[in-house]
């Protein structure tokens, strides 16, 4: 079942400026940590590398440069552990390595949102003010 389209793009420079670098990041992460669960930690170390390149190239307004600038701290910091921990890790450093690959497999949009579209999404989440006044003027029988 189809639920939502989009209107697609061949240009590079339109795809770039306004792809949506959160959910972007969030992508290249997750499969980061799969390839690298995998054994191919080089092809991991490179499509973070890349997708760092094009999220750089393409972040154009705040809310772009802020989740790019968060995204590209986790990759950074992903990059060292891949680096640091892939050869011939200890019992400690692999059990480092699959906490950081874990909690990378399981990130969540949130982690790189930027703060304004956090804000948005918690109030979004939040219940109006009939369920409120519901909710807090109920009594027990």
């Amino acid at each position: 079942m189809i639920s939502h389209s989009k209107n697609i793009t061949t240009d590079r420079t339109t795809h770039e400026n306004t792809s949506n670098v959160a959910i972007t990041g969030l992508a290249a992460v997750q499969k980061a940590a799969r390839l690298t669960q995998d054994g191919r930690v080089e092809e991991a170390r490179q499509n973070l590398h890349a997708t760092e390149r094009m999220l750089k190239r393409g972040a154009q307004t705040d809310q772009q440069q802020e989740e790019h600038s968060i995204f590209s701290e986790a990759a950074n910091t992903m990059d060292s552990d891949l680096m640091t921990h892939s050869d011939g890790a200890s019992g400690t450093s692999r059990d480092n390595m699959a906490k950081m690959l874990h909690r990378n497999k399981k990130a969540n949009i949130a982690q790189f949102m930027s703060g304004g579209a956090k804000k948005a999404l918690v109030e979004q989440r939040k219940a109006g003010k009939e369920v409120q006044d519901q909710y807090y003027s109920y009594q027990c029988s």
